[in-house]
C-alpha cells in the first residue's frame, strides 16, 4: 500500500514538472515574482521590428485596431502579452 502511494506521488510529481515546462515558458525571458522581466527589454522587442512592421502597427493604430496592434507585435517579436502591450502604447500612444 505504501508502494503504491509512492509511485502516485511520483507520478503527480513528474506530470507537475512536465506541466509546468510546456506551457510555453520561453528560455529567453523569465519574470519575478513582482512582474519584471529579466531578458530582452522593451528596446529590444521593438528594435527587433522591421520597418514594415512598423508601418503596420501604427497603421493599425491609427485605424483604432490597439488589439490588433498588439497581436502583430506578439507575432513578430514574441513578446508576451504585458510587454507587447507595453511596447505598442510607448512607440503609438493613443491620440
Amino acid at each position: 500500500m505504501e508502494v503504491d502511494i509512492l509511485n502516485y506521488l511520483a507520478v503527480a510529481i513528474v506530470a507537475f514538472v512536465l506541466g509546468r515546462l510546456s506551457t510555453g515558458a520561453r528560455k529567453d525571458i523569465f519574470r519575478t515574482q513582482s512582474g519584471s522581466v529579466v531578458g530582452k527589454s522593451l528596446d529590444e522587442y521593438i528594435g527587433s521590428l522591421s520597418p514594415q512592421v512598423r508601418a503596420e502597427i501604427e497603421n493599425l493604430m491609427h485605424n483604432e485596431q490597439k488589439i490588433a496592434a498588439i497581436k502583430l507585435f506578439r507575432e513578430r517579436t514574441g513578446a508576451n502579452l504585458k510587454d507587447a502591450k507595453a511596447a505598442v502604447e510607448k512607440l503609438w500612444p493613443a491620440t
